[in-house]
């Protein structure tokens, strides 16, 4: 029948989004596989299973292509917390999940951070500002929103945006940008399920305690016991 799309050939556009998703996840591969970015052309078309030629097709470089593995990768959490911005829940529950797919991302894709920063450091200063405003700004207003909203219902102490900002990066990626200590201090290949859930919880838990509101009763016991100490 006139109009019915043909099962036998993909269209051009398909075939070119699948090499395209293919070359970016053998470079993500390899990049938490090695626990490093210097990975070479050659080694990423290997994995994809293409020449380098089409990495300079689709991206036209190697640094094009880490643009792209990062705007995939740093779009998919930035989504999340819009999302968990706009649900009918308390501001600390939506913190947690927050943190809490912000450490499962890490888990999956551990290079993302210091992706973002190769990046930045590889972009002109236009270029530059244009990633910062579309991924990390976001998130920092999230943030900011998240700050107001719990501090509003009591859950949370006032706090900088900012420091909030490098804090929760800072808790979530140490782990991962830091691998190299687990088997040299502490004689583990790399985290089990339960591990990986273990050390979820925890460092949620620490997190969340920190920008916690202190209640009144600690806070006069703790005045209580520096002017003690005087």
């Amino acid at each position: 029948m006139h109009g019915e799309p043909s099962l036998s050939a993909p269209s051009t556009a398909l075939v070119r989004r699948d090499v395209r998703e293919e070359l970016l996840e053998a470079a993500s591969a390899l990049m938490t596989e090695r626990d490093t970015l210097d990975l070479s052309l050659i080694d990423i078309g290997e994995r994809a299973g293409a020449n380098t030629a089409m990495v300079k097709y689709y991206f036209g470089n190697k640094e094009g292509l880490f643009v792209a593995l990062l705007e995939r990768d740093a779009q998919h959490t930035l989504e999340q917390l819009l999302r968990l911005l706009s649900m009918t829940i308390d501001p600390a529950e939506k913190m947690r999940r927050h943190l809490n797919g912000m450490l499962r991302t890490y888990f999956h894709r551990p290079y993302i951070n210091r992706l973002l920063l190769q990046v930045l450091h590889h972009q002109s200063q236009e270029r530059r500002q244009e990633i910062v405003d579309r991924f990390t700004r976001p998130l920092t207003e999230a943030y900011r929103q998240l700050i107001d909203e719990g501090v509003a219902a009591g859950l949370f102490r006032p706090l900088d945006p900012m420091f909030l900002y490098f804090q929760a990066v800072g808790i979530c990626e140490q782990l991962f940008s830091a691998r190299i200590l687990l088997p040299t201090v502490f004689k583990v290949e790399q985290f089990d399920r339960s591990q990986q859930e273990r050390f979820i919880a925890q460092t949620i838990d620490i997190f969340m305690a920190g920008i916690a509101r202190t209640p009144p009763s600690a806070a006069e016991a703790r005045s209580k016991a520096l002017a003690a100490d005087r």
